[in-house]
């Protein structure tokens, strides 16, 4: 990734995060396509973790320039608010997640193991920054 100076943050950094979010997101879809005849397990909790990865890296192009832990904190009790709303009943919230972008977003029934898959996404997806980070900072 380039790196940051200042206050300015290259456009194509911000890009890149919301392409591999977008990635995440694709991946995360597929994993969950019937079709492949995947494990329950794997779909579920596969896309669970690609789903808080991508809202690791929204996060990391709304906030270059912020520490990848600081970041990942962020992302975590975001993922994990996330899940509690899945504990109160509005109708109209109802409504939403009775949708299938709703369903997709927001979930429908709350279980503590889906936080513990946001989790490890979040983690890995952070970890994974800075592997490549200190890669790209490496000598050839």
């Amino acid at each position: 990734m380039p790196e940051i100076r200042g206050d300015t943050v290259p456009l194509r950094l911000r890009l890149a995060y919301v392409l591999v979010a977008c990635l995440a997101v694709a991946v995360g879809l597929f994993l969950r396509w019937p079709a492949l005849g995947l494990p329950w397990a794997v779909g579920k909790y596969g896309g669970s973790m690609l789903w808080a990865a991508m809202v690791y890296l929204l996060l990391r192009a709304i906030a270059p320039q912020a520490r990848i832990p600081n970041v990942a904190i962020v992302a975590a009790i975001l993922a994990a608010l996330g899940e509690a709303t899945q504990l109160i009943s509005v109708p109209w919230f109802d409504a939403l997640r009775a949708t299938t972008l709703g369903h997709l977003v927001f979930g429908r029934t709350f279980a503590p193991e889906d936080i513990v898959a946001y989790w490890i996404g979040i983690a890995l997806a952070a970890t994974a920054e800075i592997v490549i980070r200190c890669v790209r900072k490496a000598p050839a």
